[in-house]
């Protein structure tokens, strides 16, 4: 009778059962003969050969890695939404400023005003993974760049209006 619950061999469980079959039926073969075969190391060929022949047989773990836990987000897409919104607040902040002449990007905010409990759990480049993933991205990110400040504070004041809506609905 079938199990029918068990998940199907991944490409390197198989492989590597395959490799473990061929050296439990081929015992009397060399080391170097056995490695050949199999492309594994010949150190890696004498530590399977010796726990073979301890354990009668084939009693390996040929799992891979962390199979019965899956990955987590440490950070919600709310928070990435929350993070986003506090990018944008930062950003009308410093265009509503006259003394600034300077834009705020993603990687400015993320080094000088994300807090440290988000720096722990998220990187930089996973933060902008995870905002083009939602379709978020830097209000400063657009195609025609203007000549002068005030039509760039207009074009970031009216961006900044259509993702605050995006956001919102």
């Amino acid at each position: 009778m079938k199990n029918n619950n068990l998940k199907p061999l991944s490409r390197y469980e198989f492989n590597k059962k395959a490799k473990l079959e061929f050296i439990a039926s081929n015992l009397e073969l060399t080391n170097q003969k056995l490695s050949d075969h199999t492309g594994l190391n010949i150190r890696t060929v004498q530590r399977y050969k010796k726990h073979i022949k301890q354990n009668n047989g084939l009693h390996f773990k040929i799992s891979h890695g962390n199979k019965n836990q899956n990955r987590t987000k440490k950070i919600t897409d709310q928070e990435i939404q929350k993070i986003y919104k506090d990018y944008l607040n930062c950003c009308k902040q410093l265009s509503n400023s006259k003394q600034s002449t300077k834009n705020l990007n993603i990687l400015e905010y993320y080094n000088l005003y994300l807090g440290s409990d988000y720096k722990t759990k998220i990187s930089y480049h996973y933060l902008i993974q995870r905002l083009n993933n939602q379709g978020l991205r830097s209000v400063y990110r657009i195609k025609t760049k203007p000549n002068t400040k005030s039509k760039c504070n207009k074009n970031i004041s009216l961006s900044i209006k259509v993702i605050e809506n995006q956001i919102n609905e």
